[in-house]
């Protein structure tokens, strides 16, 4: 009876005509793009939705209540992105998830998997963008190895130190689970293989949040180091030469070649996703003139190295 009348309260204040579960949860026009201000009714919701959502949750079983719990989650994150505390807003968002029918199929998956990328920009509150990628790691719900890659993007993500405990339990939670998925099948001929490996985020199509620093993702500088070892092969060298590099962990890398005004060498460097090991990049100067050079290897962690090299 408590929970009828709580429910009751909090309908009257805030679910606008038509219900937030009415949402077309597949016809977002532009959640990444932010609304410069927010109507009362807009405002009142954001205030008092996680309760009445956290309410449907307790619904055990309920698959309608899991899914009014889910689009209005969605609702919720696409308009109330100001808001003080993501922990608590992607926690029920996660958790909405449950039984709700949305997120069944695999092509359900990736299309909200695909919808929490697009909005981890949305909002500049602290730690929002790390709890949106977590939420990432849980659309992957049938393979455990992918959501540890996330996680232990995360956990080495220098914007994320402080949640990193609880992506690191998080992490290990999802470890004991593939085990225990592991031994409990080990007798069964069509058992799961146990693969202790992590699938680098390029493997998982997940390149972007590689390159997010530079798309407004900043680092304090702390954190694993990326760039274990830089060096040139040949030095000074004619017209070519080759960087040698060792990186700690993936990332995304440029090296880029000035010369010693600060301009820009043409054709002469690289950008991409460099996985964990040694490998050697190529440096075309054959049509620049003799001289001094600097090569710049930066990641998208603001990790830099500078190396001087000349062009005999």
């Amino acid at each position: 009876m408590k929970t009828v009348l709580l429910i009751a309260v909090l309908l009257a204040g805030i679910v606008p005509a038509g219900g937030f579960a009415q949402i077309d949860h597949g016809t977002d026009s532009n959640p990444s793009e932010k609304r410069s201000s927010q109507s009362i009714q807009t405002m009142d919701s954001c205030s008092n939705i996680l309760p009445l959502v956290e309410v449907w949750e307790e619904q055990e079983e309920d698959t309608t209540a899991f899914n009014r719990s889910f689009d209005t989650m969605r609702w919720y994150l696409t308009h109330c992105y100001d808001r003080p505390d993501p922990a608590r807003a992607f926690g029920d968002f996660n958790q909405s998830f449950g039984t709700s029918t949305r997120m069944n199929t695999l092509e359900q998956r990736v299309a909200i998997r695909q919808w929490l990328i697009s909005i981890r920009f949305l909002s500049n509150v602290e730690d929002w963008y790390c709890r949106c990628i977590a939420a990432v790691a849980g659309t992957y719900n049938n393979d455990l190895r992918a959501s540890r890659a996330i996680l232990l993007f995360l956990i080495n993500n220098p914007r994320c130190s402080q949640s990193s405990a609880e992506f690191m339990f998080d992490y290990n939670s999802a470890t004991q689970s593939q085990k225990a998925t592991w031994a409990d099948t080990v007798n069964d001929p069509n058992h799961a293989v146990w693969d202790s490996t992590v699938p680098s985020l390029h493997d998982l199509g997940l390149d972007s949040l590689l390159m997010d620093a530079s798309a407004g993702v900043h680092s304090d500088g702390t954190g694993a180091q990326i760039i274990l070892n830089a060096r040139v092969t040949e030095n000074p060298f004619p017209g070519s030469t080759s960087v040698s590099l060792s990186i700690g962990r993936e990332a995304y890398v440029r090296i880029e070649v000035f010369d010693l005004v600060g301009r820009a060498v043409e054709n002469a460097g690289y950008a991409g996703v460099f996985e964990t090991g040694s490998r050697e990049i190529p440096l075309d100067l054959s049509n620049a003139a003799p001289g001094a050079y600097y090569v710049r290897i930066s990641t998208a962690n603001n990790e830099t190295r500078t190396i001087k090299i000349t062009k005999e």
